[in-house]
């Protein structure tokens, strides 16, 4: 898949505005799709990009590198009733600088003490203490007859331990404050 046809299903699922997460060869970013482009602080070179998530709170669009090809996954393909939401610390005790010094471009600078600095869009509440990300976990339940005395047992109808429960693969779902409110999109 070339790059001009993720930005098209990007596009297709996304007519509004949406967060990017953003891994290239040299750094992580956060930005903004604004429903035509992805806006980002250092900008984007689909050369470099390794990994590129596109999501709002009820979808998201993922794409790898795998070799010199795009590979692209739609979360919407996904059955929403087998996911667990969780929300994981993602980054920064502090943001630099009480009144936020660092504020550039439209970016403030999330900063922790082992070092790293990643730059989020807009300017962060007042009382950010640490930023959370939402990850939906989509997950599947796959039994495994057992026969005992002859009859099959069935994990789904109520025998436990005769199965496995496995996660197949997961989503961002948005960015929270310690608090659990959303970060507003910008």
């Amino acid at each position: 898949m070339k790059f001009n046809d993720v930005l098209a299903k990007i596009t297709e699922v996304f007519p509004q505005k949406a967060w990017v997460y953003l891994v290239s060869l040299h750094q992580v970013q956060i930005g903004i799709w604004d429903g035509v482009n992805i806006k980002l602080k250092d900008g984007c070179s689909p050369e470099h990009l390794l990994e590129l998530r596109v999501f709002t709170n009820n979808r998201e669009v993922r794409v790898m590198r795998v070799d010199e090809d795009l590979l692209l996954r739609d979360s919407g393909d996904f059955d929403v009733q087998k996911a667990i939401e969780d929300k994981y610390i993602m980054y920064g005790e502090k943001i630099d600088g009480e009144k936020q010094e660092n504020y550039q471009n439209g970016y403030s600078a999330l900063k922790e003490n082992r070092g790293g600095v990643l730059w989020f869009p807009g300017r962060i509440a007042e009382n950010f203490k640490n930023l959370k990300l939402g990850i939906r976990n989509f997950y599947c339940y796959n039994s495994i007859p057992v026969l005992e005395k002859g009859k099959p047992y069935d994990a789904e109808m109520g025998e436990i331990g005769k199965g496995s429960l496995e996660f197949y693969d997961y989503a961002f779902t948005g960015f929270f404050y310690a608090n659990d409110e959303e970060v507003e999109l910008i």
